[in-house]
């Protein structure tokens, strides 16, 4: 083994005994230490350690932030000289084979932020109740069944990720950790939430996606601050009307439920920016829809509607509207209102005819509206300058207008599978030289 005694150094060289020297190492860099031992050293910058066996840190000092990141290293224990750098601010140990975390975990006081992620685990460790410092803990993707209370103990915490676990419940003292802003439990199969869980008062971000959840406590009322909330695939039937009280929302993810409508009360969400109800039994919407002012996307593919209220037409700062899979027979002319619209997709529906309005679309780039039952265009379109793309495959369609040559950005225009004769196909193409046009 090397021996270095007293010297200021930049890099660190593996199997080597370091004794009274002072480090400057670059910060920008991730170190990989092997075989070494530090006796008396200092430590001046912060520094990052990718790879750490078999090392040994005695009366060693830390002038910054200490980052250890043993990711994706086929660990199956934690190396037992980590627990001597109590100034460890960062650890990361995803991705690993770890089944258990020894106690020695709680000597590492100074931990702000520890990813778990995509291990083995079966059960939270109670001594992570001892990192009092601990703001970020990310234990998703292992196969946690029980939700210990010593979590509860985390005062400091603002995220906690248990995404892709096997917790079926939560326990009433999680409304302890009052400076919670994002809580993760996506892919659990939790089927009721505590009614303590409206008292996370700074709670911004609540993803429920994927549970059994098919119940919403009336205290969900109480996240005041909360800006998404996803309960997508949780066997919901009815549409929670406390949703509607959360004032700040700004994303709700409800989708792959079995809602087959909605409350009056969803307007009461002006905030909100995107709402995706894909793969729900909705009918029709509420008028009330129209007074969401700030909605950018809307999203109802798959559903049973036949037909949009007036009221979309409201929508102002609307940019993508999907409704691709439902039964729509015609459009309301208020569409045109959609000034900022880019999106719209009405892939899959009954219509027959576009109303004349589509063509004050001014922002609109991408068209699609294939497998319908149109026969004809209407000639408006052709004032859609930013149009880009149009897709207009398995319809009745057997010519275009000319004036389809006004459209200079159009780059694509699908018409697979009409009644589009050959001479015509011949003429749409030299309508439109620039275009990449498809034809069966």
């Amino acid at each position: 083994m090397n021996k270095i005694k007293g010297k200021s150094l930049k890099k660190i060289i593996s199997k080597t005994l370091y004794s009274g020297c002072t480090f400057y190492l670059d910060e920008d860099k991730a170190h990989n230490i092997t075989d070494s031992t530090f006796e008396n050293c200092s430590f001046r910058t912060n520094v990052t350690l990718r790879r750490l066996e078999r090392c040994e840190f005695i009366n060693c000092g830390f002038s910054g932030s200490i980052i250890i990141d043993l990711t994706e290293t086929e660990l199956q224990e934690i190396p037992p000289c980590l627990f001597n750098l109590p100034f460890v601010s960062e650890l990361h140990l995803g991705y690993n084979n770890l089944e258990h975390l020894p106690e020695e975990i709680a000597l590492l006081q100074n931990l702000e932020s520890l990813n778990l992620t995509t291990n083995q685990l079966q059960s939270i460790p109670k001594e992570l109740g001892a990192l009092h410092k601990l703001t970020i803990l990310d234990l998703s993707f292992n196969q946690i069944d029980n939700f210990t209370t010593e979590i509860a103990t985390l005062q400091n915490l603002k995220c906690l990720d248990l995404v892709g676990n096997e917790l079926r419940e939560l326990p009433k003292e999680i409304d302890q950790l009052q400076n919670l802003e994002e809580l993760f439990l996506g892919a659990n199969k939790i089927r009721s939430l505590p009614p303590e869980i409206g008292k996370l008062s700074n709670l911004r971000e609540l993803l429920l996606g994927n549970n059994m959840v098919k119940h919403i406590p009336h205290e969900i009322e109480g996240l005041h601050n909360l800006e998404t909330l996803s309960l997508a695939s949780s066997n919901l039937a009815i549409f929670p009307k406390d949703i509607c009280k959360l004032h700040n929302l700004r994303v709700l993810n409800i989708d792959l439920n079995s809602i087959q409508h909605l409350p009056e009360e969803i307007g009461q969400l002006t905030k909100l920016e995107i709402l995706d109800l894909k793969s729900n039994q909705l009918e029709k919407l509420p008028p009330q829809i129209g007074q969401l002012q700030q909605m950018k996307e809307l999203n109802l593919n798959y559903n049973e509607m036949k037909s949009l209220p007036k009221e979309i037409g409201q929508l102002q700062q609307l940019q993508m509207l999907e409704l691709h899979g439902n039964g729509i027979t015609h459009l309301p002319e208020e569409i045109g209102q959609l000034q900022s619209l880019q999106t719209l997709d009405l892939t899959s529906n009954h219509i027959k005819n576009l109303p004349t309005s589509i063509g004050k679309l001014q922002n609109l780039n991408s068209l699609r509206l294939g497998h319908n039952f149109i026969e004809n265009l209407p000639v408006e379109l052709v004032k859609l300058k930013n149009l880009y793309v149009i897709e207009l495959e398995s319809n009745k369609i057997k010519t275009l207008p000319p004036e389809i040559s006004q459209c200079a950005n159009l780059n694509i225009l699908i018409l697979d599978n009409n009644k589009i004769e050959e001479k015509t196909q011949r003429k749409i193409q030299s309508w439109l030289p620039d275009c990449q046009v498809m034809f069966d």
